[in-house]
């Protein structure tokens, strides 16, 4: 069957709890008596911000509004590609791509021109594996919105696995090996990541995968 992204999103149960494992979720609730979380009324800038994160990231926030006699849970910002202004160093080259550089991806389709590019991310638990592609969003003075969080359930199995194609790297304190899949990317693109082990204490790294046709290479796991 063809790749849809219409396959892959996420349902509105898991959604909402997969968000606020992943990147966090907004969440307001009526207050009686006080209650944990900012309360309401809460604002931010009615546009969205970008500033520098650790390495060579950015992080990206979206604006939040709070009602009045409410408790809020706002998500954290989260992180992105910086603009070629933000960057540290020389200037990118003329045609960037994501295989010159694994974690700045310049490619944009062309109604989404210097949009912001919100990063992967993998998630591992004992109960399963995730994977969430990137996307864009507007930049600060751009009209617009994020496009949709997009996922995908793949194989994985905690522990030390013998069988592994790797030896398990050292210091691993709660080991996921993950098989092989291909991952939904942005710009109705997708790439096959090679297996690898993942700790969830030290975040969970993706390798540098191969970009291939989603047609012929459907991505990995139902939704």
């Amino acid at each position: 069957m063809a790749y849809t992204p219409s396959r892959y999103r996420a349902g509105r149960v898991l959604s909402a709890s997969f968000v606020v494992t992943l990147v966090g979720a907004s969440g307001c609730k009526a207050t009686q008596g006080g209650g944990s979380g900012a309360t309401g009324p809460m604002d931010s800038p009615g546009k969205p911000s970008i500033f520098k994160g650790d390495g060579n990231g950015c992080r990206y926030a979206i604006p939040q509004h709070c009602p009045p006699d409410v408790s809020c849970n706002p998500p954290p910002p989260m992180y992105a590609d910086c603009p070629p202004n933000m960057r540290d160093g020389a200037a990118p080259p003329s045609t960037p791509t994501y295989l010159q550089d694994t974690d700045i991806d310049d490619f944009r389709p062309d109604n989404r021109a210097e949009w912001i590019r919100i990063r992967r991310q993998f998630s591992a638990s004992q109960t399963a594996c995730y994977y969430t592609a990137d996307r864009y969003c507007p930049g600060p003075d751009q009209a617009g919105h994020c496009e949709e969080n997009l996922y995908q359930k793949v194989p994985c199995q905690a522990g030390p696995q013998p069988q592994a194609e790797q030896p398990m790297p050292e210091g691993m304190q709660n080991p996921f090996w993950v098989q092989s899949f291909v991952g939904i990317r942005a710009g109705a693109r997708c790439e096959r990541y090679p297996s690898f082990w993942c700790d969830p204490g030290q975040s969970c790294v993706l390798p540098k995968g191969e970009l291939v046709d989603c047609a012929s290479n459907p991505p990995t796991g139902k939704q």
